[in-house]
């Protein structure tokens, strides 16, 4: 068995890049065939069988070992996305909130109370282990604290200007330097009321004979 293994690691690592591809190329298209050709109940055999082994797989693997395959699977992830197109990303995307609708459009009443007492539940046990409301207050104190810090000039600056807007008296004769004229204006404006300037314009004003053309 050994020796068939190593005969076939020498062999992949001679092997070009062209015969490479060709035989993952043989090898996915074997694969495809074989679970579009295999019955419902070889399938259901096939991911137990799958399933079982990786739970085997990950309860006896040290704790070395999963942090390293989970901080494998986490860069190349990363880096999955990181190189990934604007169309694949809006495509994954769109497929999964498809995909999140569909499940929760299928949800049988059951799943579904079970899935929100489940959630509920675990809202539960993680402010059963922070404590009461105050020890969780000041485990995120510091970090309210630097997002108040922020906001703290602004904050100080409206503080100023509403002090200003209190103390000061306003009337007329400041609004006539800040807009010189516009006083005199709006009295015109209110003279005029509601007298219509140009009577020729209505509705059914004709414009065949400003554009050129016959009229209807």
């Amino acid at each position: 068995m050994q020796a068939n293994l190593s005969i076939k690691k020498k062999k992949n690592g001679n092997e070009s890049l062209e015969c490479r591809q060709k035989s993952l190329a043989k090898q996915c298209q074997y694969q495809k065939e074989k679970t579009a050709n295999e019955s419902v109940g070889g399938r259901q055999k096939r991911l137990a069988k799958q399933c079982q082994y990786q739970k085997e797989k990950t309860a006896n693997e040290s704790a070395g070992c999963r942090e390293k395959r989970l901080a494998n699977k986490r860069q190349y992830q990363k880096e999955k996305m990181t190189n990934e197109s604007v169309g694949c990303r809006e495509k994954r995307l769109a497929n999964k909130r498809q995909y999140q609708k569909e499940k929760m459009t299928n949800e049988s009443v059951g799943c579904r109370e079970k899935r929100l007492a489940n959630i509920c539940q675990y809202q539960e046990e993680k402010i059963a282990n922070e404590g009461a409301y105050q020890e969780h207050y000041l485990l995120l104190k510091e970090k309210i604290d630097k997002q108040m810090m922020q906001y703290a000039v602004c904050s100080e600056d409206l503080h100023v200007i509403e002090q200003h807007l209190q103390n000061t008296d306003y009337n007329d004769e400041h609004f006539d330097s800040i807009a010189p004229n516009t006083q005199s204006i709006e009295l015109q404006d209110e003279a005029v009321g509601t007298e219509d300037l140009h009577p020729d314009f209505n509705e059914c004003y004709d414009l065949s004979d400003d554009l050129g053309i016959p009229p209807v």
